[in-house]
Formats: structure tokens, C-alpha cells, sequence
């Protein structure tokens, strides 16, 4: 039997200076070598707001990475939403797999709902996050649809492998 998988997710604010080039030249492309040599598999997918990632991995090289990521200085509010040993890599062929907002186009109001509930197109708050333990983690009922509904962490997670399965490598 193989150790189970660490998953780890988080969301932030991409700092206004960032821009789309820094993200594919000073995150992604180095990340993907590196994140290989680690044995590390995710996706990150980014707008002109946000940045959402996920990675999967042992769990000693993953949490040493995502404390990297907290102190890097493209992203504001680092805020882990997401942590769980599954039973497999949901981004298995990717060493770091992007996505920008024109790709999945219903990323948007997915992190709307991160954002107090509101529409992705609304969030003018400084503290967006606050809603967001209660939300991700499903103790939060009235921010669900039924009790069978996964966390709303979960359902961003399975739309972003959705989109690394059905769009090129």
C-alpha cells in the first residue's frame, strides 16, 4: 500500500504589480521543475485578483513549499482553506499545472463564493476571507445546498482537474 497523498489548498490576493508574464516566468515554469525534483503535483489557477493552488505530495516536502509561498511577495492574504491525505493526485501529469481565469470560466464566481458569498465582480472588502473556515471546511450549512454537497474547497479542487484533463498540456 503507498502513503496516501497530502493535499494542500490555499487562496490569496495577487499583488496589483504582479503581472500574467512574472506568474508563467517567476512562478509557474520554475515551479514546475522544481515541484517534480520534490515529488510534488498541482495546479494553480489566477486572475487578475486571486491566485488558488493546490498541491499534492508527501506531506514534508509539501508544507515546507506552501511556507515558501505564504512569504512570497506576489501574494497578499495567503490562506490555507485545505488539508487532507486523499487517496490520489487530482494533478498527477502536471509538475504545476496554470490556468488563468480565461480558461475556466466559472473559477470566477467559484472564488466569489470564497469572497463572503458575493460575486466575484463585487469584492471591494479588506477582509474577504472571513467567512472563508466556516465555508470551505462545510460548517457552514447555510453557504451549502444540501448536506451531501462536498465543501465548497472540495468542488473548486474537482473543477480545476476537470479543466487539467481537458485542456492541453
Amino acid at each position: 500500500m503507498s502513503d496516501p497523498i497530502f493535499q494542500l489548498a490555499y487562496l490569496s490576493k495577487r499583488h496589483e504589480h504582479v503581472t500574467d508574464e512574472d506568474i508563467v516566468d517567476g512562478i509557474v515554469l520554475p515551479a514546475i521543475t522544481k515541484n517534480r525534483d520534490l515529488g510534488i503535483t498541482g495546479c494553480l489557477w489566477f486572475d487578475e485578483k486571486y491566485f488558488f493552488q493546490v498541491l499534492e505530495g508527501a506531506k514534508d516536502a509539501v508544507e515546507p513549499l506552501f511556507e515558501v509561498i505564504r512569504e512570497d511577495h506576489r501574494h497578499a492574504s495567503v490562506t490555507h482553506i485545505l488539508t487532507e491525505d486523499t487517496g490520489e493526485r487530482r494533478f498527477e501529469r502536471f509538475g504545476m499545472r496554470a490556468i488563468s481565469s480565461d480558461a475556466a470560466r466559472s473559477m470566477p464566481e467559484l472564488i466569489g463564493l470564497f469572497v463572503e458569498g458575493k460575486s466575484h465582480e463585487e469584492d471591494t472588502s479588506t477582509n474577504w476571507w472571513s467567512p472563508l473556515a466556516r465555508i470551505v471546511m462545510g460548517s457552514d450549512r447555510s453557504k451549502t445546498r444540501s448536506d451531501q454537497e462536498p465543501p465548497l474547497a472540495r468542488r473548486v479542487i474537482d473543477e480545476l482537474a476537470g479543466w487539467s484533463d481537458i485542456t492541453p498540456v
